[in-house]
């Protein structure tokens, strides 16, 4: 089988989901899917023919390690931060007001129950060249982990 970009690119966030913090159902059931075939001998996960809905451009992607806001995600979030009081919303009113007294503060940091190992972030995608961003991203990385008191984890790196 002819190894093509994408099809590097399917085994890399197939292999990521191993280690995604909140797999969607649909995530789940293709874990399971590929976990099957791994175990029964076949460790090709996909067939270049299966690789055709790639080529969608109008479709953000989420590579391994970065995960893009989904509604569901959303959702999660504003829900536990009217449950933990830090915003307020009356029903039937289009007006809300953030509780906390550091109205400024990290979502990631109040927020640190479902934020455990996570930063939460907007990428200003043209604020800079890709290596620009990157590098931004990079050199924050230590910091952030020191903050959460994360060790990053060296042990299983992947390299291609």
């Amino acid at each position: 089988m002819k190894t093509t970009k994408d099809l590097k690119k399917s085994r890399f966030w197939a292999r990521a989901l191993l280690f995604k913090p909140w797999p969607t159902e649909e995530e789940k059931v293709g874990l399971g899917g590929y976990m099957r075939q791994i175990f029964n001998g076949k460790p090709m996960l996909f067939r270049s023919e299966q690789l055709d809905y790639m080529e969608d451009d109008h479709t953000l992607q989420s590579p391994p390690h970065i995960f893009v806001t989904d509604i569901t995600r959303l959702a999660e979030l504003s829900i536990t931060a009217l449950r933990v009081n830090l915003i307020s919303w009356e029903q039937g009113s289009d007006e809300y007001g953030v509780n906390l007294p550091q109205h400024d503060a990290y979502v990631s940091t109040v927020m640190s129950a479902i934020c455990e190992k996570t930063v939460l972030l907007e990428i200003d995608l043209a604020s800079g060249t890709d290596d620009e961003i990157a590098e931004s991203i990079k050199t924050a990385l230590p910091q952030w982990r020191s903050v959460k008191g994360i060790k990053a984890d060296e042990s299983g790196a992947v390299r291609f």
